[in-house]
């Protein structure tokens, strides 16, 4: 049984304490919301804020809604997990030190402060750069049709860096029979986009590894993400003088961390982790399991109604 379908098994008996009746009684293949309920798929005690952050924002859900309906969503998990921290600085500093010792301070997202809002996120979601760093045909709305990520943080570290931290978040997601993926099914020839970046002299991938081998996911979701925040840096956005990547990841999706798709690492890496540390270097890339990083927030959180809750969803994962 894979990881999708263990998951599936194990939440399905938690969900008449995580959704409303009429939700848990039209829900689909044990894990997909109707319409109707897509919003019971947020922490009810962010929910509203973080549905607003989203619609004023003018960024996508995954599927185009107003929510994601799978309960196994990655993006949902990363709002659910991340989310109550966007005016929470020093509960975000602690959970972040657990896997950058160094950062000293949480620094707000001052790109991303709205005209109505009198301070700007510590944390914020789907974001793309000021600019389209990557020169992507569709660049515009985030979460949509153009490298997004997951999450962004950024801090201070006990040497003056201003860092940013763009998270790459999975959850269910498997990539074991992935292919090398040249052409878009919209058609743009992805290593004529990316090759130019890559093959720079400044290039945050290891030119052995600059090649149409990393045109295939996960690699190619983090290449990408690796670029954008590298050309972020070298445009000073937000005063940002360093960034990295940090892939968070179930440790019981065995399937996810063990699909070293990318040939040249056939061999030489046992985990996407170790594998995409190879390419890029400690200094750019930072990793933590689900597992651990929800153990953390139990730790740090003084909100016990979001820790349990957060248990209750994300626990015991196998």
């Amino acid at each position: 049984m894979n990881f999708l379908k263990r998951e599936t098994n194990r939440i399905s008996g938690r969900l008449s304490r995580l959704l409303s009746a009429d939700a848990c009684q039209t829900l689909r293949d044990g894990r997909l919301l109707k319409d109707d309920f897509l919003p019971e798929n947020i922490y009810p005690g962010v929910r509203e804020q973080a549905l607003a952050f989203f619609k004023t924002r003018h960024i996508s859900w995954h599927q185009g809604k107003a929510c994601v309906s799978s309960i196994l969503s990655s993006q949902v998990a990363a709002v659910n997990f991340l989310f109550p921290f966007v005016n929470q600085p020093q509960e975000l500093l602690a959970v972040v030190k657990a896997f950058i010792p160094e950062a000293t301070e949480a620094l707000p997202i001052t790109a991303d402060r709205r005209a109505e809002e009198t301070s700007s996120p510590f944390v914020t979601f789907e974001w793309m750069g000021k600019r389209n760093y990557l020169n992507e045909p569709k660049w515009g709305q985030r979460g949509k049709n153009a490298t997004s990520v997951d999450a962004l943080f950024r801090f201070r570290t006990e040497h003056g860096e201003i860092r940013l931290l763009l998270v790459e978040w999975k959850y269910a997601e498997s990539y074991q029979s992935a292919k090398v993926e040249r052409v878009s099914r919209n058609g743009t020839n992805r290593l004529q986009l990316y090759g130019p970046l890559l093959n720079q002299p400044d290039s945050p991938v290891q030119p052995d590894f600059a090649s149409d081998e990393l045109l295939v996911n996960p690699f190619y979701q983090l290449m990408r993400l690796q670029l954008l925040a590298h050309q972020m840096v070298k445009a000073g956005e937000m005063e940002a003088t360093s960034a990295s990547v940090l892939l968070i990841t179930p440790r019981a999706n065995g399937e996810l961390n063990t699909a070293i798709t990318c040939k040249p690492l056939a061999g030489v890496a046992k985990t996407i982790q170790e594998a995409w540390r190879r390419i890029v270097g400690d200094n750019r890339f930072h990793t933590i399991h689900t597992e651990d990083l929800l153990e953390c927030i139990k730790a740090k959180t003084a909100d016990r109604d979001w820790a349990d809750y957060m248990t209750l969803r994300y626990g015991d994962m196998n």
